[in-house]
């Protein structure tokens, strides 16, 4: 899928120009309150043009998987899926690793990829206690 980011330069008014460029390149998506941000394969964020929405990244790009509700990252990327438990709970929350990064998962896309059997064995992620 085409994607158009600003690129980090600016021009002469001090404005800055957007570049068009695939999304294949990138390795997760994340929104905010009024803007998409990307990181792509050697660790850069980017600022993707206002008007770019994680619905239609994540229908055009099949290699996608969404972990939260404003967070999709790149499947074939992910370095460690964690499980992250808090001390005197039995809660905790999903995360994955991502060039270094961690990404959390919302409790409802956690439990969506333990369903479908994206992950071998449930018992294969790690659990570390924060």
């Amino acid at each position: 899928m085409q994607l158009e980011r600003y690129q980090k330069t600016r021009d002469l008014r001090g404005r800055a120009q957007t570049e068009t460029c695939d999304s294949g390149g990138f390795v997760a998506f994340w929104s905010d309150h009024k803007y998409v941000s990307a990181r792509d394969r050697d660790g850069m964020e980017w600022l993707l043009k206002h008007g770019t929405v994680l619905r239609d990244i994540e229908a055009g790009d099949e290699g996608l998987m969404r972990i939260h509700q404003s967070r999709l990252v790149r499947r074939d990327s992910v370095d460690d899926l964690l499980r992250i438990r808090y001390r005197n709970s039995v809660d905790g929350f999903g995360v994955a690793r991502v060039l270094g990064h961690e990404y959390r998962f919302s409790r409802d896309h956690w439990r969506k990829l333990i369903r479908q059997r994206l992950l071998e064995s449930a018992s294969k992620v790690q659990v570390q206690m924060r």
